[in-house]
C-alpha cells in the first residue's frame, strides 16, 4: 500500500465486486450543467476542506494534501482550498481532557504500534458506530492475546464521539463546497466517524475519500458499505482530484473523473476505469504551509519535532522484474518512476529553505540507483547536514554507502529481511546474505543507521536455514542489529496473496479488522489489506530461539567492537572487543591479511586464491580452507551458501546506548593541560577550548586538567570532552554523567544554521540562526576573537549569540562554543532530541 498516494486500480477481468458497474457499461448520467449553470459558478469559487485525521504522525506533514492543495490550481475555475490536520487537533484534545495525562508520545504510540492490530481505528468506533466502549471487552481480548499493551487507547476511547462531534460542526461552519479525506493505514474508521458526523449536520456537502486504502477493490467496498460516503477515488489522485473538482463545478460529467466510485440515480455503485499514470516531473512539489501553521500555534507544539516528508519516485524497480513475495507495497502499480535529478534536488532545496527543517523521510519505496552517480553527489557538494531517511536496495557497496553519507542519507532502511540466502531466494530478494552483511559493516563504518526487521515464516524454508545463522549471530554483535523478528503477514496484492499455490492457500480479513468494522466476512474480503492464513515455515520454538538471539545482540551491540587497522611494519591487527568474546588483539600477516582484506567483498574459497594469486599472493587451496575455518570460529567472517565476508570494520563507530561511558573515542597523544578561566590567560585558555571542541566532534579525548572557579557555569562546557581533574570534584562528576557526544552541535542548511542544545539548563533546545551575520559568526568565532562594540554592526547578533551561551567571552575575546558533527551516532535520532 503506498504510503503517499494510492496507486491506479485494474480489476482482473470477472473480478468486478458485486454490486458494482463500471463506468463504461452506464447508460444513465447526470444532466449537464446549463449556461446559466456555469455563469453562477464563475462568479463563485467553490471552498474545498481536505482533511488528515489521526492516525497520521504528528510530526509530518501530509503528502497527499500538500499535493493535492497545489493540483486544486490546475482546475478550470479557480478554488479556494485549505488542508484540515485534526490528526493534530486530536492530540490537543486529548491533552487537554485529560489533563496532560495523554500525551502526544501516547498518541505515537497507537499510531505505530498500534497500526498491526487496529488500535487506532478501535479508538473511533464508538464514534463511527453511535455505542460507548464498541465491543470492549472482545477487543481487549483480542489485544491479550496477542502481548499486545493497549497503552492509553480505552481511555481515548472515551474521549472520540466528542471530538468528531465537535470537529465535524466547526469544518460545516466553514461552509465547505466539498470535504476529502486522505486515509492510510489507521485513518479508515476515523474518517468514516468524521464523515458520518457531517452528513448528519450537513447532508448536503459532498464527501470524498481517497488515499492508499482507497486501492481497488477497497475503495469501491468503502463507497457501497458506507452511504455517508459519496465518491472514492482510488489510484494515484492527482489528475482524478482535479476531474473530480471540474465535476463538482459542472464542467465534467462523473464518468470522465478517472478512478472515481460513485452512486448512479439508480443506486448502484458505478467505478470508472483508473486514468495513465503521471511522470513524475509532473508531480508538483508539495505545499505544507498549512500543517505548519496549525503546528506552531499548537498547544502540544513543544512535544513534536518536526519532520519533512519527500518523495523522488514511485513504484519499485526491482519489483517491476521480481516481486518480493511478501510485499503489498505500491498496490496494482508496481511501474517505477523517478524524477529527473535536477528536479529532484530543486524539490528538496525548496522545502528544506521555507521550513528550516533538516531532518527529512524520503516516501520512496527503493532509491533510484541512477541517484547515486547524479542527484546524491549534488547534495554532497552542497555540503548540508541532513539526516535523510531512506528506503534503499540491500546490494549496496561500500562506495555506494559512502556516497549515501555524503548525501546526507544517514538512515536507511534497505530491506535486509533474512540472514539466510536460501530464505532470501524464497523471498525473491535478488540478494545474498553475505551482501547483508557487507552492508551492515559499510554502514557501521560510515555513520548510518540501518532499520530493518529479521523476517520469517516463509513457505519452503527449514529449520537448518535459521540454525546456520543462529550460530553466527553472536560474530555480528558489533554491527547493528534488527528491531526484532517479525512471522511475516499476507498483504493484499503481495505475489504470496495474488498467488495462493505459492504457499497460502487459505485466508480470512485478519482478526483485527472484526473488531473494528460491523461487516459480513463477504465485504471485509474487499475491504482489508491484511489476511490471516495458517502458519507456514519454521516452528515458533525457532522463531523463539530467533527472538532470544536478538535480544542478546541489541543488549551487546552498545558496547561491541570489532576493528581491523594496520601497523607500520603492514601486519594487520584485529583488536576484538566484542562482548561474549575474548577480549584479544589478533595478528595477521603478509598472505594472510591480504586475504582477510580481500573479503571486504563477499567470496567464496575458490575466488579468495584467484584474488590472491592476482595479488601475487601464493596460496594452496589448504592454507585458504584452513584461514576461512578458523577465522568463522573466531568470529571474524560471516559464511552462508560456501561465500564469506570480513566482519572487522575499518573505523570505530560512536554507539548512542554505549555513551558516555563506554564512549570509543580515539585519545590524542600529548602533555596534559592545564586551563585556567581567568582574564590574563583568557586568548591561551580559548584557544584550547576552541581545539577541544574540535577535537570532541572528531570523537576524539585530549588529556586536560582545570580550576573551575573562574567559570560562571561549568555546565556550558558539558557538551566538550571533560577534564581528567578538576578542582570541583563534584561538578567534574556531574560534567561525566551529564556528557554525550554532540550536546551542543550545529547544522548548517541552505542560508541558514540550526543549533541544538541540550546541555543542562540551556535556554532554548533549538536555535535558529537565519541571518547572514549570525550564521557566519559561528565560523568567525571559530578562533578566539576580540568581542565588537555596540556601535559595531555584528553587536546585536553576538549578544544574542551570548545570551543562548553559545560563544564562552573571557578577558575581551569570545570563542564559538556549538560543534559541527563530524560523526553521527548509531543509532541516529532526531538530531537534538534523545
Amino acid at each position: 500500500m503506498n504510503q503517499s498516494l494510492a496507486e491506479p486500480p485494474t480489476s482482473p477481468a470477472g473480478h468486478e465486486p458485486a454490486g458494482v458497474r463500471t463506468a463504461a457499461a452506464h447508460d444513465s448520467w447526470p444532466d449537464p450543467p446549463t449556461p446559466a449553470d456555469r455563469f453562477l459558478k464563475e462568479i463563485e469559487k467553490m471552498r474545498i476542506a481536505l482533511v488528515s485525521m489521526p492516525w497520521h504522525l504528528l510530526a509530518t506533514p501530509s503528502l497527499p494534501l500538500g499535493i493535492l492543495q497545489v493540483q486544486t490550481e490546475k482546475c478550470r475555475s479557480r478554488h479556494d482550498v485549505r488542508s484540515h490536520f485534526l490528526n493534530l487537533r486530536w492530540a490537543e484534545h486529548l491533552y487537554e481532557v485529560s489533563d496532560g495525562a495523554i500525551t502526544p508520545d501516547d498518541y505515537d504510540y497507537v499510531a505505530n504500534i498500534g497500526v498491526w492490530h487496529g488500535m487506532g481505528d478501535w479508538v473511533f468506533t464508538s464514534a463511527l458506530y453511535g455505542t460507548p466502549h464498541w465491543r470492549r471487552d472482545r477487543f481487549r481480548a483480542y489485544l491479550a492475546e496477542h502481548g499486545v499493551n493497549p497503552g492509553k487507547s480505552e481511555a481515548m476511547a472515551g474521549h472520540a464521539a466528542d471530538f468528531v462531534t465537535a470537529l465535524a460542526r466547526e469544518l460545516v461552519a466553514e461552509e465547505p463546497d466539498v470535504i476529502g479525506f486522505s486515509s492510510t493505514f489507521q485513518q479508515n474508521v476515523p474518517s468514516l466517524a468524521m464523515a458520518k458526523a457531517i452528513k448528519e449536520i450537513a447532508p448536503h456537502i459532498p464527501i470524498l475519500l481517497g488515499g492508499g486504502n482507497c486501492d481497488a477493490p477497497m475503495g469501491p467496498a468503502l463507497q457501497r458499505n458506507f452511504p455517508f460516503v459519496d465518491y472514492v477515488i482510488s489510484g494515484e489522485a492527482e489528475q482524478s482530484y482535479v476531474e473530480f473538482i471540474d465535476h463538482l463545478d459542472g464542467e465534467l460529467p462523473a464518468q470522465e473523473v478517472h478512478g472515481l466510485s460513485w452512486t448512479s440515480k439508480d443506486g448502484a455503485t458505478v467505478t470508472n476505469p483508473p486514468g495513465p499514470l503521471l511522470a513524475m516531473r509532473d508531480v508538483p512539489c508539495p505545499d505544507f504551509g498549512d500543517y505548519f501553521s496549525e503546528l506552531e500555534k499548537s498547544p502540544v507544539r513543544s512535544f513534536i519535532k518536526p519532520t519533512l516528508l519527500y518523495e523522488a519516485a514511485r513504484g519499485c524497480w526491482w519489483g517491476e522484474k521480481h516481486t518480493c513475495t511478501f510485499c503489498g507495497l505500491n498496490g496494482l502499480t508496481m511501474k517505477f518512476r523517478s524524477r529527473p535529478p535536477e528536479q529532484a534536488r530543486r524539490h528538496l532545496q525548496d522545502l528544506v529553505e521555507r521550513h528550516r527543517i533538516l531532518d527529512i523521510v524520503a516516501v520512496d519505496n527503493i532509491l533510484d540507483m541512477a541517484y547515486l552517480r547524479t542527484l546524491l553527489p549534488e547534495l554532497a557538494a552542497a555540503d548540508l547536514d541532513l539526516n535523510f531517511y531512506y528506503e534503499v536496495k540491500s546490494n549496496l557497496g561500500e562506495e555506494d554507502v559512502a556516497g549515501l553519507r555524503a548525501a546526507g542519507l544517514v538512515h536507511i532502511q534497505p530491506g535486509i529481511e533474512n540472514l539466510s540466502s536460501d530464505v532470501l531466494k524464497i523471498m525473491d530478494k535478488g540478494v545474498h546474505a553475505t551482501q547483508n552483511i557487507r552492508l551492515l559493516r559499510s554502514c557501521e563504518e560510515h555513520d548510518v543507521t540501518v532499520d530493518w526487521n529479521y523476517l520469517y515464516g516463509f513457505p519452503g524454508e527449514r529449520e537448518g536455514d535459521y540454525a546456520a545463522v543462529l550460530d553466527q549471530l553472536p560474530a555480528l554483535s558489533h554491527l547493528q542489529p534488527p528491531v526484532g523478528r517479525v512471522r511475516i503477514l499476507l498483504e493484499r496484492y503481495s505475489p504470496y496473496f495474488e498467488r495462493p499455490e505459492l504457499g497460502f492457500p487459505n485466508r480470512r480479513p485478519a482478526a483485527l479488522y472484526g473488531h473494528v468494522y460491523d461487516l459480513p466476512e463477504a465485504e471485509l474480503q474487499d475491504i482489508v489489506y491484511q489476511f490471516d492464513s495458517p502458519a507456514v515455515g519454521v516452528q515458533e520454538s525457532t522463531a523463539v530461539r530467533l527472538r532470544a538471539a536478538i535480544m542478546t545482540w541489541r543488549q551487546n551491540y552498545p558496547a561491541s567492537s570489532l576493528l581491523a587497522s594496520c601497523d607500520e611494519q603492514g601486519t594487520l591487527l584485529v583488536e576484538d572487543r566484542r562482548v561474549g568474546w575474548p577480549q584479544r588483539l589478533i595478528r595477521l600477516e603478509s598472505a594472510e591479511a591480504a586475504a582477510y582484506q580481500v573479503l571486504r567483498t563477499p567470496r567464496n574459497a575458490t575466488a579468495l586464491r584467484r584474488q590472491l594469486a592476482d595479488q601475487g599472493h601464493d596460496a594452496d587451496a589448504s592454507q585458504v580452507e584452513s584461514w576461512l575455518g578458523s577465522w568463522k570460529k573466531q568470529g571474524l567472517v560471516f559464511e552462508s551458501d560456501g561465500r564469506f565476508v570480513a566482519l572487522a570494520t575499518n573505523r570505530a563507530s560512536i554507539k548512542r546506548g554505549a555513551l558516555p561511558a563506554a564512549q570509543p573515542a580515539a585519545p590524542v597523544a600529548g602533555e596534559v593541560r592545564t586551563v585556567s578561566f581567568v582574564p590574563d590567560r583568557a586568548r591561551e585558555t580559548l584557544e584550547f577550548i576552541g581545539t577541544l571542541r574540535d577535537h570532541t566532534s572528531r570523537a576524539q579525548v585530549l588529556p586536560w586538567r582545570t580550576d573551575l572557579s573562574g567559570l560562571p557555569d561549568p555546565r556550558l562546557l558539558y557538551h566538550l570532552s571533560p577534564p581528567g581533574q578538576a578542582d570541583q570534584p563534584a561538578e567534574l562528576d556531574s560534567w561525566r554523567q551529564a556528557h554525550r557526544y554532540g550536546l551542543l552541535h550545529y547544522r548548517r542548511g541552505p542560508g541558514f544554521v540550526v543549533v541544538h542544545d541540550s546541555r543542562p539548563g540551556a535556554r532554548r533546545a533549538e536555535i535558529i540562526l537565519d541571518t547572514p551575520e549570525s550564521g557566519d559568526l559561528l565560523d568567525h568565532y571559530a578562533t578566539p576573537r576580540p568581542l565588537p562594540t555596540a556601535d559595531h554592526p555584528t553587536f546585536p547578533a553576538v549578544q544574542d549569540l551570548l545570551r543562548d551561551d553559545l560563544l564562552l567571552a573571557l578577558g575581551g575575546l569570545a570563542v564559538a562554543l556549538p560543534y559541527r558533527l563530524h560523526r553521527l551516532p548509531l543509532p541516529i535520532e532526531v538530531l537534538g532530541h534523545g
